[in-house]
């Protein structure tokens, strides 16, 4: 995006956060009116997720030229995904122990409440079967980015070790990855009008 473009778009969403919020004051009927727009933005991003993802992962390890020089990049994507996955983790942990959300609150008169919540296995088994899944189009579909990111990895990975009968593959990624990330900026100039909806609603 040229800086001219991203200036306007900069000037643009700071006037959508401000329409938003007058919008908002005025009342439902008004943020109603606009909300719609936050909800489609948001279906937007998320659309674009996955493919972006997949091919921007394959066209990166393709664009190393070589299987040797995907070990430390390989190493190194892994262990940031790990990395932030766990500080996140320790993050809302502490975050909800220290303002314990709910703490105080009357549940007379709501509906029936679960006295446990039940919850997954968390060990290391229930953690490989979860970058591991059986189905990769489902885990997408949900949204799991790591077993996308693995599996773009391994993809790229063996793209290049095919040699010349990958080239069509390799070529395909590549253009298909500045493909989304064409449609990413268009969506960009979208983002005042889905900024102006979530923040009204």
């Amino acid at each position: 995006m040229p800086h001219r473009h991203a200036a306007v778009l900069l000037a643009a969403i700071i006037a959508a956060v401000a329409a938003g919020i007058f919008l908002g004051w005025l009342g439902e009927p008004a943020a109603d009116s606009v909300a719609w727009l936050g909800t489609l933005f948001l279906n937007a991003l998320q659309l674009l997720v996955i493919p972006l993802v997949l091919t921007a992962v394959v066209s990166g390890v393709i664009s190393a030229g070589d299987v040797r020089h995907f070990g430390p990049v390989g190493g190194w994507t892994v262990a940031y995904y790990l990395t932030t996955t766990a500080l996140a983790v320790i993050i809302g942990l502490v975050m909800v122990n220290l303002i314990q959300p709910g703490a105080g609150v009357s549940l007379a008169g709501a509906a029936e409440v679960p006295e446990t919540i039940a919850g997954g296995s968390t060990g290391v088994t229930a953690f490989i079967n979860q970058i591991l899944p059986p189905n990769l189009v489902a885990a997408a579909a949900d949204t799991k980015l790591l077993p996308v990111i693995l599996f773009a990895l391994a993809f790229g990975v063996a793209t290049l070790a095919v040699g010349d009968t990958g080239r069509p593959v390799a070529a395909f990624f590549q253009a298909a990855n500045e493909i989304i990330m064409k449609l990413v900026i268009w969506l960009m100039y979208l983002a005042p009008l889905g900024i102006l909806g979530l923040v009204a609603g």
